[in-house]
């Protein structure tokens, strides 16, 4: 068998020279996830495969038919993270004549899961492999022992804004792409990462990364993160893009329950709520599991989340005028799903058009990236200077 990396883990992409259904490559990419590792086989046909787990040594085996080594594409090079928490290699062999087969040799036992995702736009037929991080129980238990001592023994603060920052697209599913190739997943995270940076010198708010790196997280699970970690206030960071490359300026959007507010603004939620079906989300899962979740809520509760993140979007459109054009002079209303928590103030901003050759220069440099986020915090700060504002 072919060893793709030992000891150090070394992530599987790609040479990506054909985008459109049907392109002549097969090709093994692989993802880092905050709790799991996921490996995407995209092959120009379907493909059927077969699944297995094995002991001494515990290793996950995937054998899929109909494909040969040399028919499979791949480019190796050494992730930014040493140590992967789970796998100790990947290993390659051509098992049958039409059959390769994928060895991931586990560090100890865990939850796998497999499946297939149709094509989908520029994405072939997919095979996606998730291999889960067991939790570090130990670990976890002294951490919250620690955290309650902590607790006990000093006297309770007020507690600070805590600010969720969504970075959004990400792994298989690179968003807008600009004229110059710049995928928009990595404009964003940037911009998010620098956001981050900023509120972490501030004295009076904190703030946390949804997504801190290239993987996907599905847009309900995104704000489900954030009310997991009792944010008071959801940003999701994007970069526009439309059919007509003459489009410009900044945008920003709350949720709309009814009608978009304007028609770019519906195509536009349209475009980012199909990203599930191009990030690798297994929608039979909620499918099982229903649609939306439901919840008990008061009319309060709703008309206060909407008018807080109405307000709180107001304040980072004024401050996003002093950097850049706007492509509405208003906030603007749409059916984005990761805008659909019930009771948390959202914000979805659109930060330039990266199908627009001047904005796309912009938008790749560093400078330009810090003028935002800073537009963005002091637009987060003017609304919290306000203390009806505030959830808590």
């Amino acid at each position: 068998m072919l060893d793709l990396f030992k000891l150090k883990f070394i992530a599987l992409s790609l040479l990506l020279s054909s985008n459109a259904i049907g392109g002549n490559e097969n090709i093994l990419r692989l993802f880092e996830h905050p709790d799991k590792t996921r490996i995407v086989l995209e092959t120009t046909t379907k493909k059927s495969y077969e699944s297995f787990s094995l002991k001494t040594p515990d290793r996950y085996v995937v054998n899929v038919k109909g494909l040969r080594i040399e028919e499979l594409k791949t480019t190796v090079k050494l992730s930014r993270n040493p140590v992967d928490p789970i796998l100790k290699a990947i290993r390659l062999a051509q098992h049958k004549k039409n059959v390769i087969r994928i060895v991931f040799d586990l560090k100890k036992p865990t939850k796998t899961k497999s499946f297939i995702l149709e094509p989908y736009k520029n994405k072939n037929h997919r095979l996606v492999i998730d291999i889960y991080h067991p939790p570090e129980k130990d670990n976890l238990t002294d951490k919250k022992n620690r955290q309650n001592e902590a607790k006990s023994k000093t006297p309770s603060k007020k507690r600070k804004p805590l600010i969720a920052i969504d970075a959004g697209h990400g792994g298989e599913d690179p968003g807008a792409i600009g004229t110059r190739g710049t995928q928009e997943k990595k404009i964003t995270l940037a911009i998010a990462k620098k956001l981050y940076s900023l509120i972490s010198k501030e004295a009076e708010i904190e703030g946390f990364l949804v997504r801190q790196g290239d993987y996907y997280i599905s847009l309900r699970k995104r704000y489900q993160i954030a009310e997991k970690r009792k944010a008071d206030l959801l940003i999701s960071i994007h970069a526009d893009a439309f059919m007509k490359s003459r489009a410009q300026g900044s945008s920003v959007y709350i949720l709309s329950q009814g009608g978009a507010s304007s028609a770019q603004a519906r195509w536009l939620a349209n475009k980012e709520n199909q990203a599930d079906l191009i990030g690798g989300v297994n929608l039979k899962e909620y499918e099982d599991k229903g649609a939306e979740l439901k919840y008990t809520l008061t009319d309060m509760a709703v008309t206060a989340k909407k008018m807080l993140s109405n307000r709180c979007a107001e304040d980072i459109l004024e401050k996003i005028s002093g950097i850049n054009k706007l492509h509405k002079k208003n906030v603007e209303k749409a059916g984005f799903m990761v805008l659909k928590s019930p009771t948390l103030p959202s914000v979805l901003i659109e930060t330039a058009f990266l199908t627009n050759p001047a904005e796309e220069k912009k938008l790749r440099q560093n400078k330009y990236q810090w003028k935002m986020a800073r537009a963005i915090l002091e637009g987060i700060k003017q609304y919290l200077s306000d203390p009806s504002n505030r959830l808590y």
